[in-house]
């Protein structure tokens, strides 16, 4: 790969978007990084206990404020040896390059990536797009989904497989966007595998890191116009959310999945 391929990147402020960008910015040219606002919190617990159920949200909110947070806190020794092993660089963005929006389905973002004419555009970690953002600009989207499609479509694909008693299926998938949530036609699948050190904040480090090679081949193939998709149907496909604390401990008592 060379230089001359330019991507553009959607993204949210977290530590997967700076491991790509840092990854990928040797390889080749990164003309504007465009970062959404995350969606407001209010907004999103009333969005799920729309579809999920008032109970089941208040589990996951209990998961993530008491069991995630001090996971997180016991975890930074082993997110710091991950870091090390695969020489993952997880400073900041270069904020000259940086767009601020609210939203990655205003105006402003077609407007960017038109003015930018981007080879290819790079997807980590965003809402769905929408079909108008998507077809604005006649460009390909392609992003990678923490966890193997269409198994493990939604959030932490990873914890979920070793739930499911499924390590074989530890990893991600580099797809095309298209507007479904993570439906889009597969490149690639990254598999990784965990240590017993390991648990669900780690397990993104794992992923992200198996995905990087991958990513890189994806944009060189597809810029090239020497791709294939893999275009997997199984009646497993499933949508997954954040776990309950009920769940958690559950996996955690029953299959030591932390």
């Amino acid at each position: 790969m060379n230089k001359k391929i330019r991507i553009l990147i959607l993204a949210t402020d977290c530590e997967t978007t700076n491991i790509v960008y840092h990854y990928l910015k040797d390889y080749l040219m990164i003309d504007r990084v465009i970062i959404e606002k995350k969606v407001d919190r209010l907004q999103l617990i009333k969005r799920r206990v729309k579809k999920l159920g008032f109970f089941t949200v208040l589990g996951q909110l209990l998961f993530q404020t008491i069991i995630a947070k001090s996971l997180f806190l016991a975890s930074r020794k082993r997110i710091k040896e991950i870091i090390e092993q695969y020489h993952l660089n997880v400073s900041p963005v270069d904020e000259k390059i940086i767009s601020k929006v609210h939203s990655i389905n205003e105006e402003a973002v077609i407007n960017i990536i038109k003015e930018s004419d981007p080879d290819l555009i790079l997807v980590n970690g965003t809402r769905i797009i929408s079909k108008r953002v998507l077809n604005s600009a006649g460009k390909v989207f392609i992003n990678t989904h923490l966890g193997i499609t269409p198994l493990y479509r939604g959030v932490h694909g990873g914890y979920w497989a070793l739930a499911s008693n499924d390590i074989a299926n530890f990893g991600s998938t580099i797809h095309l966007v298209d507007p479904g949530i993570d439906t889009g036609r597969i490149l690639y699948h990254a598999r990784a595998l965990p240590g017993k050190s390991d648990n669900y904040i780690t397990y993104p480090y794992l992923q992200i890191a198996a995905s990087l090679p991958f990513i890189k081949k994806g944009i060189e193939d597809i810029v090239n116009g020497n791709y294939a998709v893999n275009n997997q149907t199984t009646d497993r496909s499933r949508l997954w959310y954040h776990p309950t604390i009920v769940q958690y401990f559950y996996n955690r008592w029953t299959k030591g999945i932390k």
